[in-house]
This record gives C-alpha cells, sequence and structure tokens, in this order.
C-alpha cells in the first residue's frame, strides 16, 4: 500500500508557500511528499526541523550521531518534528532514509511503543534505532532530498535580489549531492489583501490553481464592511455577555442552515491544524490521518488506528465547533487551531469507504481509516481556510471579543462554503441565487 511521507509544518512558514502535490508526485516546497511502502522495512524516519538541517549543513552536511534517531515506522517521527518546530521556531520536517543507506550505522535503542490490545502480548508498533555515525544528508530518499530542495529554491524565488537565499540553496545543494534547480518565473497576484502583496510562481497542480483563484476572490474584503457593521450595532445594544453568546449562536446556526441549502449537503464536517501545520498543506492533498490518540503518548493501552477528528453538524452546534479551544492549552484562552478545513461528510468517496471497510468506526468526532490516507481532497466544500488570525485587523477594529471574532468568521465563512466549491478540483459552485442570497442574509443581519 502507498502512503504519503510528509514533512509536518509546525511553526508558521516564513514564505507563501505552494500546496502539496498528490502521492508519487513531484515533492514540493513545504512538505516531503512522495510513496513509500508502510511496514515494508525499507525506509527509517527521522523528525527534525529546518533549523537543525541548516545547522548540519553548515557542519559538513551530516546529523550528528548524538543527536539522530530514526523509526521503522513514519507516523511517531511527527511527535520529534512537531517538537523540533516549536523549540527552533522553524518548519518541522519529518525525512525519510533507505535502510540501506543506514546500514552499519544505527543501534536499535531509544524508545519502543508498544499497545496491548488483549492478554497476548504486547503489538511492537515501531521500532527505533539511535545513531553510532554520523549520518550524511546525501543519504536521504529522493523524494525527501526534492522537497528540501523546492523549499529552499521557493525562498530563493520569492526572494530574487536577496543573494543569501541563492547561497543557502547552493549550500542545501551541495550538503545533498544534487544540482540546484534553476529559478521559476513568479506569478504577480497582487493586493489579495489591503497591503499585503503575494507573489507564487507560476503553474502547478489543478488543485493550487484553485487556491490561487480562491485567495484571489478577495472574500474577507466582500465581509469585512458588513461584518464590522453588524458587531457595532450589537455593541451598540449593550447585549450581557450571555445574551451576545445567544445571539452569535443563533446566527452560525443560520448561516451553517443557509451553508448546506446552497452547497446541497446534509452533514458537515470541520476540521483544524490542532497540533500545527500550514493551510497550504492541505490543498491538493486532503486531511492526513494520524494516530492521533493522546493516550499513546503515556499508556499502552491508546488506540494506534489512523484516525481523522472532527466536528460534524449532524452531532455538534456549528457554534460550539467554530467556538472551540485547544484542550492542551489552560492557562489563557485559545482557539482549536488557525486553519479549517470544511468537508463533506457523506461525499462519494467517503461513503464508498465507508462501506467497503477503508473507514471504520465512523463516530460522532473521529474515524479510522485503513488503506485510505485519510479525508481526500476531493470531499472538501472549498480551499482550506486561515480562520481566526488577524480578524480584528481586517474588520479595522482595535480588537474583537471572543463571540464577535466567531460572528465575523462565520461571515467569511459563508461566503467562502457558497463561492469556493468551484475551487476544488472536481467541485462545483453554488448557485448564483444562493450565493445572492446568502449576501443578502449577510448584510441585513441584525
Amino acid at each position: 500500500m502507498s502512503a504519503r511521507l510528509l514533512a509536518l509544518l509546525l511553526a508558521l512558514a516564513p514564505l507563501c508557500a505552494s500546496a502539496a502535490r498528490a502521492a508519487g508526485g513531484r515533492a514540493v516546497e513545504t512538505s516531503v511528499s512522495g510513496s513509500y511502502s508502510q511496514g515494508s522495512g525499507d525506509s527509517f524516519f527521522h523528525g527534525t526541523s529546518l533549523a537543525h538541517i541548516e545547522a548540519a549543513v553548515e557542519t559538513g552536511g551530516v546529523l550528528s550521531a548524538q543527536r539522530t534517531y530514526v523509526s521503522d515506522e513514519p507516523g511517531y517521527p511527527h511527535g520529534y518534528a512537531r517538537s523540533s518546530g516549536r523549540k527552533t521556531g522553524t518548519p518541522g520536517v519529518v525525512l525519510q532514509f533507505p535502510a540501506a543507506a543506514l546500514e552499519g550505522k544505527l543501534v536499535t535503542g531509544h524508545y519502543s511503543p508498544v499497545v496491548q490490545a488483549g492478554k497476548g502480548m504486547p503489538t511492537q508498533l515501531a521500532h527505533f534505532k539511535m545513531a553510532v555515525a554520523d549520518i550524511p544528508l546525501s543519504s536521504l530518499s529522493p523524494v525527501s532530498k526534492q522537497a528540501l530542495l523546492d523549499h529552499y529554491a521557493l525562498a530563493r524565488d520569492l526572494a530574487p535580489s536577496d543573494p543569501a537565499a541563492a547561497a543557502k540553496l547552493e549550500s542545501v545543494a551541495r550538503a545533498l549531492g544534487v544540482a540546484a534547480p534553476a529559478p521559476r518565473p513568479l506569478l504577480d497576484l497582487s493586493e489579495l489583501e489591503p497591503g499585503h502583496r503575494v507573489l507564487i510562481p507560476e503553474g502547478g497542480s489543478e488543485a493550487e490553481r484553485g487556491d490561487r483563484r480562491f485567495a484571489a476572490r478577495g472574500l474577507w474584503d466582500k465581509v469585512a464592511a458588513d461584518a464590522r457593521s453588524e458587531v457595532l450595532g450589537l455593541r451598540a445594544r449593550k447585549l450581557s455577555k450571555a445574551a451576545l453568546k445567544d445571539h452569535v449562536r443563533a446566527e452560525v446556526s443560520a448561516a451553517f442552515d443557509r451553508i448546506k441549502a446552497a452547497r446541497g449537503v446534509v452533514n458537515i464536517g470541520l476540521h483544524y491544524n490542532l497540533h500545527g501545520g500550514s493551510r497550504e498543506g492541505y490543498v491538493g492533498t486532503g486531511i492526513r490521518a494520524t494516530k492521533g490518540d493522546i493516550a499513546l503518548r503515556y499508556s499502552m493501552n491508546g488506540d494506534s488506528n489512523d484516525k481523522v477528528y472532527y466536528f460534524q453538524t449532524a452531532a455538534h452546534s456549528p457554534y460550539d465547533a467554530l467556538d472551540a479551544s485547544n484542550g492542551e492549552i489552560l492557562l489563557f484562552p485559545s482557539r482549536m487551531g488557525s486553519v479549517l478545513s470544511v468537508f463533506d461528510l457523506d461525499a462519494p468517496e467517503l461513503a464508498a469507504a465507508r462501506a467497503d471497510g477503508r473507514i471504520k468506526n465512523a463516530g460522532a468526532i473521529s474515524m479510522d481509516f485503513h488503506g485510505l490516507p485519510g479525508v481526500p481532497y476531493s470531499a472538501f466544500l472549498a480551499p482550506p481556510m486561515q480562520v481566526f488570525t488577524d480578524t480584528a485587523k481586517r474588520l479595522g477594529l482595535r480588537s474583537l471579543s471572543r463571540d464577535e471574532e466567531t460572528l465575523a468568521a462565520v461571515r467569511f465563512l459563508e461566503a467562502a462554503l457558497t463561492e469556493g466549491g468551484a475551487d476544488v478540483p472536481g467541485g462545483k459552485a453554488a448557485p448564483e441565487t444562493a450565493v445572492a442570497a446568502a449576501a443578502a442574509a449577510r448584510a441585513l443581519a441584525p
């Protein structure tokens, strides 16, 4: 079975990056993407961050034996990548090495996770090994090399007048033992947002082109004035906190009812980037199933299935889905994430997978994937969306309360989900009458 090897972006990438491509295709700027055989024993995986990779480049192009651990299973190194990314403030990355390239350089040791599903012997989930010799970056698999090259090539292409970016690409290429790619022309998508200029390489996959069309719609610009007036009007009414919450809850529910009617869907799924990752990383890729059970960190009795977690409108209030907090952040207010992927839980691809067993245990908040990498991009109702980021600034206000921010977010989401369907490959936009009706409802909102 082939699947996707990705480098997980856990810190905010400093660049405007392109999206991930389909498995087996060309690797891209901010993710290690390609095909590998799960459980075949022909590869090892290492979780790190770009800061440590750049340090390795500067010290002879090798990963130090003192700090290099690898696993024969690709899921667990994502935790190391996540931690390294947070500590260094650079994107985390999972790298792939062919097993033959590391022969004689590893010894068994470190941590080996197991799970006890019954009274029998525990099942070994992965084998970790530690390096006893420095590992050259030139030993990386071709897809990992290509992905790193693409990342640094994008940095150079976005800053053609910066010699440091070009020099960094050349040094990375030398460490990998390959040639640096030639510069690519840039497409100017100027003024997608006020004062924000974006340059993106021309071409790309159908999903990337659709994502650029989606960005060029300027949906925040379309809704900002009405959302600002709505917020100021509510402030003038001097509602109590409870009354404001009830009002916003009702408005969010009404908005999602209009979305479902406009798009002809019954049950909408909402998935956040709870543990990090960029918006671009979902484009064309969908939502990757991972071993997301937190109990696996602390117990042998956790759920080791590959899962996707989500909210669904059939089981949860849309307001509760938007208002949700990160359960691991207790000392200050938080949101569930900054990137929201919205999909049709009854999409034909998901319905077929549930019927033939590739999806099992589909419940209120998660489903298990067996033979399917995750929620396919074709099930999305619009490209992934950045949410709860600079919302007050978009409305021209100094600050927003939590419920005011939620209200502004749902105005944007309604516009995006009614107009953005055609920006997903194979998708279609809502009828123009539905788009107009949604816009009118937003404009008349009390």
